[in-house]
This record gives C-alpha cells, structure tokens and sequence, in this order.
C-alpha cells in the first residue's frame, strides 16, 4: 500500500537523506583535516591556569585583534563568492565540512514550526554557520538567520554579508525587536565569553523554544579551568592569543535545566582538548523549552 508523504514532510526527509549519505565521506575528510591540525607547530595549544577571566586577557592580544577580522573577512568573502565551499576560523577549505548533527537538529526544529525557521546565531562571525547548512535547508519553507557579533565584525557584515536570509545586530535585545526567533545557536561561543553562565541565564530569559550549543568543550568533573589560547599563524596569518574557559558539564547544565529539558547530546567535530593534565570533550546539545507559565 502506497502512503502518501506531505509535502514539506517529503521535502525535508530529502534534506535528511542528503545529511546520511555524506556523513561517512566527510568522516574519513574530516579525520584527515585533524590530522594535518596536529602536525608538530600547527596545533592550537591551551597554556596555563588562570584565577579569573580577567587575568588571562591581560596576558594576550584577545579577540580584537585586527588580523582576526581581516582573516575571517577575507575567507567568509570566498565562501559568499562560491570561491570555496567552506571556511572555519579564517581557515578556507577545498571540500565542505558540514556540521551534519546540527543540521539535523535545525531540520527537526525547522519541521516542527511548520517549515520555517529562524535562528538567532550568538557569535556567529559572518555567518560561518549558516553558509555551512544552508544547502541543507533549502527545502524548508523559511528561514532567517540572525547573527549577532562584536562590533567590528556587525559593522562589517552588516557592510558586506547582509543578504538574502542572512543578517546582523549588536546585541541580543536589538536582535529580539526585529522578529521572533525558534532557536538560539551558540557555536564555540561559551568557552570565549567573560560570563557564559550569565549569558545562559540571559539566553534562557529570552524564552526562545529551543537552545542549540554545539562545539563547546566540557570537562566531565573537577572545576572549570581558565586559560589561554594559543592559536599559530596559520590560522590568522599571525599567531593570536586570547583567553579560553574550559566548563564543568554540572554548572553549564544546571543553568539551562532550570527551564529546558536536554533532548540529545552529540559530538562536535573539534576534537578532545587538552588543558593541563585533564581532557575536555567538544560536544553539541540541544534543549527544549518546558511549558512555564
């Protein structure tokens, strides 16, 4: 017996099935991206321990630095360009590393607000993320994508990335009078923020349906660990220092279940870091709002 599919359900298991047939080809490319990140005086290497946030800026460039911009500039232009298919951190690449556990969980939101979708990406540069999955979301009948960055990459993007779906504010609240949102998205953004419980607590009085972190490195036990990052010139063009924490799974989970429940955990494409002689897993997660009145 035939069943009939609806449409929009038809259109994204189409998306689906595209997301399965690349995971086990971008597995074996992905491996051997992390090996070439490896290689003796290319990796990134996280280096001492410091008593507050404060501390660890003031032993390093930090985020303003203006190579950064100009790198991540330069790369995200080829990308919007169709140069190349993907870039990361200022980094291009000849061949597309899709997030596919964040695909998929923006396809199930996406599904379940009756195809549209729209993200608020906390930290999302000049939109690395959205050109990552937006191949994969085309079936879905909207979508939006909202960035909100440092002042310099908004001013930036805003100038030159502004189009179509994609766009820019400075802030949280700017970003919320525009238009509802389903999901916020914070990729590798907690570990590099002076305050991420608080900007979990913020997140959280937004009362957004969902939350989606992905890329976030978690200690299993112990305390948190603030440190410095150390990234080589290869990346930047330079090498750049800036102030890391690495989180306790307890303090980062404790704050969102206070109104969201988890619904899955997945593993990030970084791999395991190294901080002193503990080890940090990178994770993704995705959490739903429970009905609070």
């Amino acid at each position: 017996m035939h069943m009939h599919c609806p449409p929009l359900i038809s259109a994204v298991g189409k998306s689906l099935q595209k997301v399965v047939s690349s995971t086990a080809a971008q597995g074996v490319r992905c491996a051997l991206g992390l090996l070439e990140a490896v290689r003796p005086g290319r990796s990134i290497r996280f280096v001492g321990s410091y008593g507050d946030w404060s501390a660890a800026v003031a032993s390093c460039e930090g985020y303003a630095a203006p190579v950064i911009l100009q790198r991540v500039r330069d790369s995200a232009a080829k990308v919007r360009d169709g140069i190349v298919p993907y870039e990361r951190d200022g980094v291009t690449f000849d061949r597309a590393l899709s997030p596919f556990p964040l695909i998929t969980c923006l396809l199930r939101i996406g599904l379940g607000a009756g195809g549209k979708l729209r993200v608020l990406d906390f930290g999302g540069s000049l939109g690395t993320t959205y050109y990552q999955c937006r191949d994969f979301l085309r079936e879905l009948g909207e979508v939006a994508w909202c960035v909100v960055e440092q002042e310099n990459f908004v001013r930036c993007g805003k100038a030159e990335f502004e189009r179509g779906a994609l766009r820019f504010e400075y802030s949280l609240e700017l970003a919320m009078q525009g238009q509802p949102f389903d999901v916020i998205l914070l990729s590798s953004v907690l570990p590099y923020h002076p305050d991420p419980y608080g900007l979990l607590q913020q997140v959280c009085e937004c009362r957004l349906p969902w939350i989606l972190i992905d890329r976030t490195p978690l200690l299993a036990e112990g305390d948190e660990c603030i440190t410095v990052q150390h990234t080589p010139a290869w990346v930047y063009g330079a090498p750049v220092r800036y102030p890391a924490r690495f989180l306790c799974r307890d303090g980062l989970e404790e704050v969102l279940r206070r109104h969201y429940d988890k619904c899955l955990e997945f593993t990030a494409l970084d791999p395991r870091a190294r901080v002193g002689d503990r080890w940090a897993e990178y994770v993704g997660q995705l959490w739903q709002r429970r009905n609070i009145l």
